[in-house]
């Protein structure tokens, strides 16, 4: 069974504990508090816990989890849009761009879809939206190799003869758009 101790001189610590063969072992220490305020949201959390986490019946079989979330113990560190990398990723391989550049050439592709910046800001940006890093080294070392890739993206021809002319399009925007 579940129990709140609570330890300490200055700063106390808030624990739930049980016990086993006769020794106090610590489940979970919820937090430390060195003000009254403190302690009491510390013990209401504890509370908490050991009733999401204790089935109500003895022989009940399912266990809670503490699935609780504390928004003032929280902070947001932020998102990445990796779901629509992935679809936009997905698409340009369909249209057959994957052939003609890099991995730094088709980040650079979709995010450009995205946000229409520099190409030195979309690799930031890149970072940001999506977690992928590229060294602005490696851009400035195959950037001048694209210059030749206009005329083998407008030869890529791999769709069925009733979509190819609309994707043929839009291939000559995006690589004219970075040579």
């Amino acid at each position: 069974m579940l129990q709140i101790r609570t330890i300490g001189s200055g700063a106390k610590a808030v624990q739930v504990i049980y016990y086993l063969n006769r020794k106090r072992i610590v489940f979970k220490h919820i937090g430390s508090a060195k003000s009254e305020e403190d302690l009491k949201e510390l013990l209401i959390l504890a509370e908490d816990f050991i009733h999401n986490y204790t089935p109500e019946l003895p022989f009940e079989e399912e266990v809670k989890f503490d699935n609780l979330m504390y928004l003032h113990k929280t902070q947001f560190i932020g998102v990445f849009y990796t779901y629509a990398y992935e679809i936009l990723l997905k698409t340009i391989t369909q249209i057959g761009l994957n052939k003609v550049g890099t991995q730094l050439l088709l980040d650079l592709i979709v995010l450009r879809i995205i946000e229409p910046v520099s190409k030195l800001r979309s690799i930031e940006l890149l970072n940001e939206y999506f977690g992928i890093k590229h060294r602005r080294q490696s851009f400035y070392k195959s950037a001048p190799s694209w210059l030749t890739l206009k005329n083998s993206a407008e030869k890529i021809n791999e769709l069925p003869r009733g979509r190819a002319s609309r994707y043929r399009v839009t291939q000559k925007i995006v690589v004219a758009d970075f040579c």
